[in-house]
């Protein structure tokens, strides 16, 4: 009896960390945007710190390696927002907030301006991060 608690609460760790959906990778889909819809991707993954990076890919509006500003990866869910990449005033860029779901899907809702747009993404690839390019 005490062997098998020992060895049910060592699995315990490996169990929650299995169960934690990965987030890197590439990301398309479409938001769902009064009177049409907004196709975009985002490319997630974690720099040589450890730390996560991203950018995006908006073809409709040719945005095309837009860093991710305020990154944040959680236990199954992620918000970012896209700077003024969206055309954005600098103070109310679009927010994204997102729950991961199993088999590679995500889905969530973009925040601009006081209104609000529901998307979906799927898992499409490797990440391909677009990293902004260095002052010299």
């Amino acid at each position: 009896m005490r062997l098998t608690l020992i060895l049910l609460l060592a699995s315990i760790p490996a169990l929650a960390s299995a169960a934690a959906p990965d987030v890197a990778g590439r990301w398309s889909g479409r938001a769902q945007i009064p009177g049409r819809d907004l196709p975009f991707v985002i490319d997630l993954a974690k720099d040589s710190a450890g730390t996560w990076i991203g950018s995006m890919i908006v073809p409709g509006i040719d945005v095309k390696g837009a860093p991710l500003a305020n990154l944040r990866v959680g236990e199954g869910d992620i918000a970012f927002d896209a700077g003024d990449a969206l055309g954005a005033p600098p103070d109310a860029p679009a927010v994204f907030t997102a729950r991961i779901e199993g088999r590679g899907a995500m889905s969530g809702e973009m925040r601009q301006a006081g209104l609000a747009a529901p998307f979906v993404l799927k898992r499409v690839g490797e990440a391909q991060v677009e990293l902004a390019a260095r002052s010299t």
